[in-house]
């Protein structure tokens, strides 16, 4: 079997979609013969304030804070919004914290993915594509800040000066660009993205139960 999908490493329904499927394939046997080809989604792009006329500047508001001016919402309100992000979550074994984390870009840390495929192949990468999300969601420390993203390089045995070259560089940045624009070109909106088999497509957090009969149908 083989699944695309698209993600973004701030984003919680990600973390909650993609761990959801993985524990699925486990438990129906497929995990191991499955395989992931792992896109770029980045839900905010270049200056905050440009593309998001809601936010400011990266690192200077929490994601509560951001949330409640793009949704209009009270502060109890985006309050349900996360307490319900941690409650799903928690059904995947997951310890989500969205509102306290800072608002922040995901470019660099797609980069570090997609170069940590390069280099010592998906095992590698999936293990970083896990730091960054446990590290970001559960633990609110800023992936964004590159010497973040080395550390977590450099814990993965990555080359210490080649992950130098890497963050002071844009290298990488056309391939995230790239599966950006064929999201666009698919209509994929929302996140995160799985097709199965080329054919059949999982939107979102799904059900259990929708994501067992789109397995079956693609086999």
């Amino acid at each position: 079997m083989h699944i695309t999908y698209w993600s973004d490493y701030a984003c919680p329904y990600c973390y909650i979609g993609i761990s959801r499927i993985k524990r699925i394939l486990k438990e129906t046997g497929l995990y191991e013969s499955t395989v992931f080809e792992r896109k770029s989604f980045q839900l905010r792009k270049g200056e905050l304030g440009r593309t998001c006329p809601s936010c400011s500047k990266v690192r200077d508001e929490l994601n509560s804070t951001h949330f409640q001016k793009k949704y209009k919402l009270s502060a109890s309100a985006a309050s349900e919004q996360f307490d319900l992000m941690h409650e799903m979550g928690l059904q995947e074994g997951l310890d989500i914290h969205y509102g306290t984390a800072p608002l922040i870009l995901t470019e660099d840390a797609h980069r570090l993915v997609k170069f940590a495929e390069d280099k010592k192949g998906p095992k590698i990468a999936d293990a970083i594509a896990e730091s960054l999300f446990y590290l970001y969601l559960s633990k609110n420390i800023d992936i964004s800040d590159k010497n973040i993203l080395t550390e977590i390089g450099e814990a993965a045995d990555l080359n210490s000066a080649e992950l130098s070259q890497l963050m002071n560089s844009d290298e990488y940045g056309a391939e995230v660009m790239m599966d950006g624009l064929k999201a666009d070109m698919l209509g994929i909106h929302l996140i995160p993205h799985f097709i199965v088999n080329g054919k059949y497509a999982i939107e979102g957090v799904a059900t259990p139960e929708l994501i067992k009969k789109t397995l079956s149908a693609a086999l």
